[in-house]
């Protein structure tokens, strides 16, 4: 299934789920259980929300916290809708799809506003020496309609070229190139560091240096909790950025976190810190501009094919950002 065909067959399929918060009402303003949806368990840009949890730092703002992490965006985007989840992890281009078929979500605070560690890859002995040497080839990716395949076929719309996407899970994509399943894989960190610094695999393109900000990875609520309990929200953005603070000032303790959460350690743990959890939004500020290159991006890719895309003013809110960097001290 094509990306514009997933999100879209995402979209229609939560449009008509119902939320319980709707239907029963919202928690108490300043109190109450926050439940966070990730995209995925381990990923660097969301160990903030561990670290807010395990030092206390969403109950010093009288919340209670609980974390899920699904099987990517669209799967938190099903538990956003189902009133199962209260924020989630997100891109621009997911929200603008869900919004233009009547979800109405919104991002509101930046996580990682590049796709630095996000690269494509071949094996060392591979005679693919650059993207354009992938026409007609297989190349790995994520899950279906994530930001694997978002990225993926950006590299098509660049290098002029056509090569078939295959869904494997970012789990099984190191493995499945090592094999020979295929010919090349757009993997995330931290497992993008992986092969590379094994000599197992060539980089052939760099996104994070490559592609112009398009924050691949946002914070993101439904229109029903910003408009019922802002309170809520801003209590939990303030929490997760003190997380983001707490890894960025200690990298002994980030690098612990690595290993318990991301399961990774040495050189592969300290290109992760290195490169992505130092990448990380400190506040949440969202630049318009960021979010102008992901629409375009998603419009080039073919996920504007019908023009209904809103504009990217009414795909995030500034509301609650910049977070106060000395809330909570």
């Amino acid at each position: 299934m094509s990306l514009t065909a997933a999100m879209v067959s995402l979209a229609l399929a939560v449009s008509g789920c119902s939320n319980p918060r709707e239907s029963g009402g919202s928690e108490s303003s300043g109190g109450g259980t926050i439940r966070i949806g990730l995209a995925s368990a381990g990923y660097g840009p969301y160990l903030p929300v561990y670290v807010a949890e395990q030092e206390g730092y969403f109950e010093d703002r009288g919340l209670d916290v609980e974390i899920t992490a699904y099987q990517g965006g669209g799967a938190a985007t099903e538990a956003l809708v189902a009133g199962e989840a209260d924020i989630i992890s997100y891109t621009p281009a997911g929200v603008a799809v869900s919004r233009s078929r009547g979800i109405e979500q919104r991002i509101i605070g930046a996580g990682l506003p590049t796709s630095t560690g996000w690269s494509v890859q071949v094996r060392a002995d591979s005679d693919i020496q650059s993207v354009e040497d992938l026409a007609g080839r297989q190349v790995g990716i994520g899950n279906p309609g994530g930001t694997g395949e978002y990225f993926a076929l950006w590299v098509e719309q660049t290098a002029g070229i056509d090569f078939e996407p295959v869904a494997l899970g970012y789990g099984a994509l190191n493995e499945s190139l090592l094999q020979g399943t295929v010919d090349a894989i757009v993997q995330l960190p931290p497992a993008s560091y992986d092969l590379p610094l094994s000599g197992e695999a060539r980089v052939i393109m760099d996104l994070g240096e490559t592609m112009e900000p398009t924050l691949p990875d946002a914070w993101v609520a439904s229109d029903e909790l910003i408009a019922s309990d802002s309170e809520m929200v801003q209590l939990a953005l303030e929490a997760i950025y003190e997380g983001v603070r707490k890894l960025q000032s200690d990298e002994a303790y980030a690098l612990s976190v690595l290993e318990e959460r991301a399961g990774i350690t040495g050189e592969l743990a300290r290109e992760e810190y290195s490169n992505t959890i130092m990448a990380l939004s400190t506040d949440g500020d969202i630049k318009a501009s960021w979010i102008d290159n992901a629409l375009q991006l998603a419009a080039d890719v073919g996920l504007d094919s019908q023009g209904d895309l809103p504009a990217a003013e009414d795909v995030y809110t500034g509301e609650f950002v910049p977070v106060d960097v000395g809330a909570g001290d």
